[in-house]
């Protein structure tokens, strides 16, 4: 059963979120329509929208409310289930998790996932170290977004991103897909056949190549 606690702190969270996200559509959209009578109905009723659907989904009822906590906890049961463990250097593979739903009608959720990739130190030559580990991160996140994808869960966009044990603030890597792009993939490959054959030409990567040099 879910500590009551974090059940609140989770809630307080999403109420945060929405008003945040609200104040930045809010602010967007002040810096780019010209305040003419036209533009400023426009914006009055974006604003207008945008409350509305905050409000719906911060008054459902009790049961959807409940369906919704289910939703999201069995997605980070999924993420949790893929990140167990430790990395090759004895430390957490998991690093952080957010999950939570999207502000539109639709009830859809964004995954998040961010882990502690191995690393071959042990190789000696530093050029053969940085093939293994991109190897060992593709892997991992293969296996995030077949455990993501290959069950219906309403989720739309989900995130993999990958730090050094050392460096909990540099994100080394981190790659996304969206749900429309999923559902071309055959999920029911195994992970290896999907980072080399199928995904390359599926998702979108990034990155951080001052970590190579660290």
């Amino acid at each position: 059963m879910m500590d009551p606690n974090t059940s609140s702190r989770k809630k307080l969270i999403r109420v945060v979120v929405v008003l945040g996200i609200l104040t930045v559509a809010v602010v967007t959209a002040v810096l780019v329509y010209p305040a003419t009578q036209d533009d400023s109905s426009t914006l009055d009723k974006q604003i207008q929208e945008k409350m509305e659907i905050a409000e719906k989904i911060l008054n459902v009822s009790g049961e959807e409310k409940e369906d919704q906590e289910e939703m999201i906890a069995g997605i980070e049961t999924l993420v949790s289930g893929v990140m167990s463990g430790s990395n090759n250097l004895g430390v957490a593979t998991l690093k952080d998790i957010w999950v939570d739903r999207r502000v539109t009608e639709r009830e859809e959720y964004f995954a998040i996932v961010e882990f502690n990739a191995d690393e071959n130190n042990t190789v000696s030559d530093y050029l053969d170290q940085v093939p293994l580990d991109m190897a060992a991160i593709r892997l991992k996140c293969a296996e995030f977004f077949q455990a993501v994808y290959s069950t219906e869960n309403k989720v739309y966009l989900a995130t993999c991103k990958a730090f050094q044990s050392d460096d909990a603030l540099t994100e080394m890597y981190r790659v996304d897909i969206e749900r429309e792009t999923s559902e071309s993939v055959d999920w029911s490959k195994d992970a290896q056949t999907l980072v080399t054959d199928v995904l390359p030409d599926v998702w979108a990567e990034g990155r951080n190549d001052l970590w190579l040099f660290e």
